[in-house]
């Protein structure tokens, strides 16, 4: 269904123990968007591996599912970790992803819907991040989750979060409401957000910001958008928008 959906694993190298992890998009077959705040400062003995196709990232096996590992990354240049401007980053695979059944790059928003608010708009977050179950807070979900979300004005998200002024939330953000809703929770960073347009799965965000504490669905969420970064993405990987 979503064939897009990468996890992201980062692991130390000497025994392949978890020490990060986060969501990304599939944006080409050489290619992974993801957070820039989802990388270390600091790669030295780690390694980053992506899984494709991947539905239940708890099973040893799964049909359909590929891995690949990523040999070398770009940050964002004006990216900074306190305020998250420039939340973005591309990922550059080792091998070549080839077209399968579970596995298919998303569509990239263009740099005309850079002003594009979504307001009234409803669009899809697919994540491996923390739910409520029972009243209890899980760390991650076994199996990909997704919530639809409704658009809001940037001002909602600006208003929520103002007292956090280091966060920097403007028009390169997009921001969504969860009220009456499930939405993006913990270690869903980086989750895609994809949006219909002309009848094609079009990836317009990465999610970036959002209220942790029991996951509360009536706190607006906030996202990295895609078009804002069309010159960054073409510098790095000479992709160009479709």
């Amino acid at each position: 269904m979503f064939k897009y959906q990468t996890a992201i694993f980062i692991e130390d190298r000497s025994n392949g123990s978890m020490v990060g992890f986060c969501n990304g998009a599939l944006v080409s077959p050489d290619y992974v968007l993801t957070l820039a705040h989802c990388i270390p400062d600091d790669l030295t003995g780690l390694q980053i591996t992506v899984w494709f196709g991947a539905l239940n990232i708890s099973a040893t096996t799964e049909s359909g599912r590929e891995i690949n590992s990523v040999d070398f990354l770009f940050i964002h240049p004006e990216f900074d970790r306190a305020s998250l401007a420039n939340d973005i980053a591309v990922l550059h695979l080792q091998e070549r992803v080839a077209p399968a059944p579970f596995v298919s790059p998303i569509r990239m928003a263009p740099p005309a819907d850079v002003n594009e608010t979504y307001q009234g708009e409803t669009l899809r977050t697919c994540g491996w991040g923390a739910r409520m179950d029972l009243g209890v807070l899980t760390e991650f979900s076994d199996i990909l989750q997704f919530a639809d979300n409704v658009g809001e004005n940037i001002t909602v998200c600006e208003n929520y979060y103002a007292t956090t002024p280091e966060f920097i939330i403007d028009e390169t953000k997009i921001c969504l409401s969860t009220t009456g809703a499930r939405g993006p929770c913990k270690n869903d960073e980086g989750a895609p957000l994809s949006f219909q347009q002309d009848n094609t799965d079009t990836l317009v965000g990465l999610f970036a910001l959002g209220n942790y504490t029991n996951c509360i669905r009536s706190a607006p969420v906030v996202y990295t958008r895609v078009a804002s970064h069309w010159d960054f993405i073409t510098d790095v990987t000479g992709l160009t928008p479709s």
